[in-house]
């Protein structure tokens, strides 16, 4: 899976969502949606960071710019 070069940029905000937690949440994701510009939305527990973690990826499924902690996800989207 690639990666923009904005991910690498970003990880100053969020340094604990590391390459392979965005790998293996884009791959293997409880709930998606797409945005209305056309990317992709994607969340799964990460067990390592005990959180919520949302991936976007580009309308054509990659590369991903980036992933960070969604602390709504249960509130919005879990019964």
């Amino acid at each position: 899976m690639d990666f923009h070069p904005y991910f690498d940029r970003s990880r100053n905000r969020h340094p604990h969502v590391t390459r392979e937690i965005a790998k293996e949440i884009a791959t293997s994701y409880e709930h998606e949606e797409t945005q209305d510009d056309s990317r992709i939305r994607r969340w799964g527990y990460s067990e390592d960071l005990e959180k919520y973690i949302r991936v976007i990826l580009l309308p054509d499924g990659a590369p991903v710019p980036n992933a960070f902690p969604d602390r709504d996800y249960e509130r919005k989207y879990k019964p």
